[in-house]
């Protein structure tokens, strides 16, 4: 079953599936979208969800705004029928209510961001700078993080994508922080595939190796859209508008580093775990994404760090093994 909104995509086969969003109340349906702004939109029927959940067809939902009474209700695109009742027998909520105040201009990351840091440049119906949507990652709300994330998301352009990076500080950054800026790069390549050379150009090249790293993290979500985000900076290599040579360069030299084993890629960050079967593994992921598009010199590169890797882990990491000998006997054809 899809709920689809303005703000969402359709995940890749190992896409994430975040969980740290929290529950609302019962008899109410909620949905955040935009910039965290949470719209009520009534009772829904649990027949409703439960004949989708027995079925293997998509419900397309989208929202529409009662103009008259202030509320939201949910469409069913196939068949045109309208969902979301205010009172009645079987809802807790009593009546039509007044306008929502979640519904307000302004949402809830506005509100929050200037109740917690005194942004009083932040009026109602504006737009958060980068540097508070990035404060924003940090959020106790889950609301609150997911709408940073979404609205960072839409930032595709060199100029925006470069303040995300310059005010990353991989040596102290908070799981948050790194969560928040990789699914933020995930949702906007997916929206552009183009995002992903100018991601990896924003980049410092200690920073594209952190970004390898992370897909050893002991967090699967973080592992997920780590390796989501490498997929795509190593496909971009093989593009027209490829990253810069030496941004290329590096992409590369961070992948092919991690088959030369733990010590390689070694990062000792407080807080944090990281496994280099997990690295190992990920990073193939990646490469078996962008096999079919490496230049020749990146297919060589890449096949020749392949082969002392299977030699050294055919006893210890022997599923991986089996996926790199895959991917180098693709890599060896002139193409896929």
């Amino acid at each position: 079953m899809s709920l689809q909104t303005p703000t969402e995509s359709t995940p890749p086969p190992h896409a994430p599936v975040l969980a740290d969003d929290g529950g609302v109340p019962a008899g109410l349906t909620t949905i955040s979208i935009a910039i965290g702004l949470v719209l009520i939109v009534g009772c829904i029927s649990s027949e409703l969800i439960m004949s989708k959940m027995k079925s293997l067809d998509w419900v397309n939902l989208s929202i529409e705004k009662d103009q008259q009474n202030e509320v939201y209700r949910l469409r069913d695109n196939l068949d045109g029928k309208e969902y979301g009742e205010f009172g009645g027998p079987h809802c807790r909520q009593q009546g039509m209510p007044g306008r929502p105040k979640a519904a307000d201009a302004s949402g809830n990351l506005l509100e929050w961001m200037a109740r917690t840091f005194g942004i009083s440049a932040l009026a109602q119906g504006s737009t958060p700078s980068i540097p508070d949507l990035i404060k924003a990652l940090e959020a106790e709300s889950s609301d609150i993080r997911a709408g940073a994330r979404d609205q960072l998301g839409r930032l595709r352009d060199p100029a925006s994508l470069k303040l995300m990076t310059a005010s990353w500080d991989i040596d102290k950054s908070s799981y948050r922080a790194d969560l928040g800026r990789l699914v933020a790069w995930t949702n906007a390549t997916r929206q552009d595939r183009d995002t992903a050379a100018r991601i990896a150009t924003s980049l410092s090249p200690e920073q594209l190796g952190y970004v390898v790293r992370l897909t050893g993290h002991a967090d699967k979500t973080m592992r997920y859209n780590a390796t989501e985000v490498l997929s795509w900076m190593l496909q971009s290599t093989g593009w027209p508008n490829a990253p810069a040579p030496d941004t290329t360069k590096t992409i590369l030299s961070e992948v092919t580093n991690v088959f030369a084993g733990p010590d390689a890629i070694k990062l000792n960050k407080p807080g944090s775990e990281f496994d280099f079967a997990n690295t190992a593994f990920n990073t193939l992921v990646a490469v078996d994404d962008a096999k079919c598009v490496l230049t020749p010199d990146a297919r060589q590169s890449i096949s020749t760090a392949l082969a002392p890797f299977e030699s050294k882990y055919i006893k210890d990491l022997p599923k991986t093994v089996s996926m790199s000998q895959g991917i180098r006997t693709t890599l060896a054809k002139p193409g896929c």
